[in-house]
């Protein structure tokens, strides 16, 4: 797959997650051991805030390993315990820290994408109320 991506001008990304093999220390020996030098990495930010350590370090700690590879971020926030997929600056997030760390990365053109749940239920804001609360949340980023 690696070797039609490159052939096509497709960049290959692999997203850091919450388990033992998406921990970006993992990845980046994967990609280390395999030598696959087309591969990059999608940094998921929300994922790292759910990472094991002190919280202020947490985004830092797990952008580190993959920095350098980084090609696209997933934007999004949460609470620290789970996959809540919320709006910048809606959960704990700390992003006067985040961003910093997002700016050392090599690649100058990130593609970010803004990922966030679909809200349901009755007392739900409509599609446009959270289509406007988003464009908010990236203004603000």
């Amino acid at each position: 797959m690696a070797l039609h991506a490159k052939h096509i001008g497709v960049t290959l990304c692999v997203e850091n997650t919450t388990s033992e093999m998406g921990q970006p220390e993992y990845l980046r020996a994967f990609v280390d051991e395999t030598r696959l030098t087309g591969l990059r990495f999608n940094f998921d930010i929300g994922h790292a805030h759910l990472s094991d350590g002190e919280e202020a370090g947490r985004i830092a700690k797990a952008f580190e390993p993959i920095r350098e590879l980084v090609a696209s971020v997933h934007l999004h926030d949460n609470h620290g315990e789970k996959d809540e997929h919320l709006p910048p600056y809606d959960g704990s997030i700390d992003w006067q820290n985040a961003i910093p760390v997002l700016n050392t990365a090599p690649e100058k053109n990130l593609a970010i994408v803004l990922e966030l749940k679909e809200k349901t239920g009755a007392d739900t804001p409509g599609m446009a109320e959270q289509l406007a609360a988003a464009r908010t949340a990236m203004d603000r980023f």
